[in-house]
C-alpha cells in the first residue's frame, strides 16, 4: 500500500489510513507504529507537545527493499508545517543509511531505524531493548524538525 497519497502535507490530505493496523506503540504512546493491511508500508507518527512527526516507510515491492519515504512535520491542530524527503544510500540491507533532504538541499543522515532514533532524540527517552541499537540520525535532521515546529 503507497502512503504517498497521504505523506504530502502540501496535498492537504490526512495522515489517517482506514487500513492501518497498530503494530506498536512506545513512550506512553507518545510514538505510535503502524503497517497497512498488506505489509508494504508503515507509518511512524511521533506526538510532541508542539505538533507530530510523521514518516513514511514503503516496502515497495519486498520488504527487503524497505525504504523510508517521507517525514512530515504537523502542528498541535494538525496542520502541515513542512516535509523532508528521504532516500537510501542503498539498498543492500533493511534500515541501512538514508540521507534527508529539504529540497534539493541535504540536511544530514540517519542509519538505522531512523524512525525510532528520531522520536528518541524528541522525546528525550532511550531506545527499547531489541530495537536497533545501531538506529541514529544527525543533530542537523533534529535541529531542522524543531525549526518547524
Amino acid at each position: 500500500m503507497d502512503f504517498s497519497s497521504i505523506a504530502n502535507p502540501q496535498g492537504g490530505q490526512s495522515q489517517k489510513h482506514p487500513t492501518s493496523i497498530l503494530r506498536n506503540m512506545l513512550h506512553d504512546g507518545d510514538v505510535k507504529i503502524y503497517q497497512d493491511i498488506s505489509g508494504h508500508a508503515e507509518r511512524i507518527e511521533i506526538y510532541l507537545p508542539k505538533g507530530k512527526v510523521v514518516l513514511i516507510k514503503d516496502y515497495e515491492e519486498v520488504p527487503k527493499l524497505a525504504s523510508y519515504k517521507n517525514l512530515s512535520v504537523y502542528s498541535a491542530q494538525d496542520e502541515p508545517l513542512g516535509s523532508f524527503d528521504i532516500f537510501p544510500v542503498n539498498r543492500d540491507r533493511v534500515n541501512g543509511e538514508v540521507r534527508f533532504f529539504n529540497g534539493t538541499s541535504q540536511i544530514g543522515m540517519g542509519e538505522g531505524n531512523v524512525g525510532l532514533a528520531i522520536a528518541s532524540q524528541l522525546l528525550n527517552f532511550s531506545l527499547p531493548s531489541g530495537s536497533s541499537t545501531s538506529a541514529s540520525v544527525d543533530s542537523d535532521v533534529i535541529a531542522s524538525i524543531k525549526e518547524l515546529l
